[in-house]
This record gives C-alpha cells, sequence and structure tokens, in this order.
C-alpha cells in the first residue's frame, strides 16, 4: 500500500516549491477513458510536456460550442480565459476522437454510423469552435485534431472564421423532429399495433438517441396529433417494451418504469389514471421477473417501487 507521505513528494526533477510555468497551449480533449493515455502521448510527442493547460469533458470541442449544455459551454470557456491570464496561453488546440459516445448521444448514432459522415460532423464542430474563439477573443490562434482509437491524429482543416460571426452554438439537435416524421410515416392515418409501437420506441431509443420517456412522449403526441388509435392490446405492448429495457439482469430504472406507465395510459380506449397504470405496470414486471432498480438516493433504496 502505497504511503500517505509519497503523495506529498515533489515530482522527481522538479524542485519544491518552483513557481508555475507559463503554458503555450489550452487542450480542450473528450473525458474518454480509451484515449486518456493517448492523448496524453501525442502531446508529448509534440514536446508540449508541462507546456499545457488542459480541460477534459465529455464530447471535446462540442462542449464548446453545445447549445443544449450552456453550462458546459461557459465552463470551457471560463476555463480557457482563466488560463490565459494566469497561464499566458495563446493557442487552443481542440482533440476530439473516433466513436465518440458524447457526440452519438448528442446527434443520434444515425449520424456517425458512417466514418466519413461522422469525421465531417467532426469537422463542423470545430468550425463552430474556430468561429466562437474568434468572436470571444480574435488573438486566439486555434488548431483541431481528430484522434483515431489506435491514437492517430489527423488535423482537421477549418475556415478562417466567418466575417461578422456572432456566437452561433451548434443549434438543438433534430432528433426528436426527425423521430416525429418516422412516427408519422408509420401511421399514415391508421391504428397502430404492439409489435408497431414496440418497433417505434425502439428505433426511438437506438437510432435516434433519444430518451425512453422522450420517444414515448413523441410518440404519444404524434398518434393524438394523427387522430391515431394504438391497438388494443396495449400490455402485452408494454411488456414488450419492460423487457428490451430490463437487459440480461432483468431490471429497469424509475424512467423506464413511468415510461411504460404512461403507454398504457396512451393506449387505454377506457381512460386510465396515472395511480392505476403504475399499478398495472408493476404487476407485469411482477408477471415477468422483472424487479426495480434502485435509485442512488436513499442509497439502493426502491421505496418509490414500494410505495406503488
Amino acid at each position: 500500500m502505497t504511503s500517505p507521505s509519497n503523495f506529498d513528494s515533489p515530482r522527481r526533477g522538479r524542485p519544491a516549491g518552483r513557481a508555475a510555468a507559463k503554458a503555450d497551449v489550452f487542450v480542450l480533449s473528450c473525458m474518454d477513458y480509451r484515449l486518456v493515455d493517448d492523448v496524453t502521448a501525442y502531446l508529448t510527442q509534440r514536446g508540449l510536456d508541462e507546456r499545457y493547460s488542459e480541460v477534459r469533458i465529455a464530447g471535446g470541442g462540442l462542449a464548446a460550442v453545445d447549445g443544449t449544455r450552456p453550462n458546459w459551454v461557459g465552463t470551457v470557456w471560463e476555463n480557457l480565459a482563466l488560463s490565459r491570464q494566469i497561464h499566458g496561453v495563446r493557442r487552443l488546440l481542440v482533440i476530439n476522437h473516433r466513436d465518440c459516445s458524447a457526440v452519438a448521444h448528442r446527434f443520434g448514432r444515425a449520424a456517425v454510423a458512417d466514418p466519413d459522415a461522422e469525421f465531417r460532423l467532426h469537422v463542423r464542430i470545430c468550425q463552430e469552435v474556430v468561429d466562437e474563439a474568434m468572436r470571444r477573443d480574435p488573438t486566439l490562434e486555434v488548431e483541431c485534431g481528430f484522434m483515431e482509437l489506435d491514437g492517430r491524429v489527423q488535423r482537421i482543416v477549418t475556415q478562417p472564421p466567418r466575417a461578422g460571426a456572432t456566437s452561433s452554438p451548434i443549434a438543438a439537435p433534430d432528433r426528436r423532429a426527425a423521430f416525429t416524421e418516422r412516427v408519422r410515416a408509420r401511421l399514415s392515418g391508421r391504428p397502430i399495433d404492439r409489435a408497431a409501437q414496440f418497433d417505434l420506441l425502439r428505433l426511438g431509443v437506438t437510432e435516434h438517441g433519444l430518451a425512453a420517456d422522450e420517444a414515448d412522449a413523441v410518440l404519444r403526441s404524434t398518434v393524438a396529433e394523427s387522430d391515431g388509435r394504438l391497438g388494443r392490446d396495449t400490455e402485452l405492448a408494454v411488456e414488450s417494451f419492460l423487457l428490451s429495457r430490463a437487459g440480461r439482469r432483468r431490471r429497469v430504472s424509475r424512467a423506464d418504469f413511468e415510461a411504460a406507465a404512461r403507454l398504457l395510459r396512451m393506449g387505454n380506449e377506457t381512460g386510465i389514471d396515472g395511480i392505476a397504470a403504475r399499478q398495472r405496470v408493476k404487476g407485469i414486471m411482477g408477471r415477468q421477473g422483472i424487479r426495480p432498480r434502485p435509485v442512488l438516493w436513499p442509497p439502493f433504496s426502491r421505496r418509490w417501487y414500494n410505495q406503488i
């Protein structure tokens, strides 16, 4: 076991109490655990040891321009501004990477399924970063790179900032709109049965990057808008949905439980309130041997489920 004193020792070769040196570069990269060491090795290869300050955040450059996460945007630029002030950095180096889960979640898996399309999306993200950086500080130099999963880095070539560029974070994703159109195409003025319900919910989650409750909300509102009607065998559709979310451990989250209750209410022709819907979902789970996933607070509690 390492003794606590080892953590207090100065790094080998560095005099204790040495004044903080100036840095050349502010590095913005993703927190993906697969590439943490590769990013560090790449910076070392470029001779930047102890010459950069760094923020690692989900999505890397995306976090600097994601209009759906204004707190993340603020965090990135505030840290950069402080590093400019106390470290003297003159350049921003953005390192995005292949198979980034944050980017896939933001734009949907379909947007990154093709390698060339995925690269073009990262070029777009980096162009937004360049434009935003120049809007905030025209003296800042910006460089962008795209890291493959083996650690190789390809430089992303961006265009000069657009004349008169204003703050233009990447717009909110069109995932909901795309899924809405998919549901409308499936409806075509006709009721949809339980198999179609399940298939649409699955597509909403896996291909359009929506959370289960988001997909459910889009499906319900689109059906109501089109004057369609879900099939009569709603409980079987709810059962299929729960089984699809339970996985091998046969456990579902509270969010998935609530989505199932809403689906049950949406498909029930005679009308059913929220309490009754939750009780029926609980009964379906009991018959299928599906358990609730405990919440983090209170620690490992299933109280929300037991009180239904």
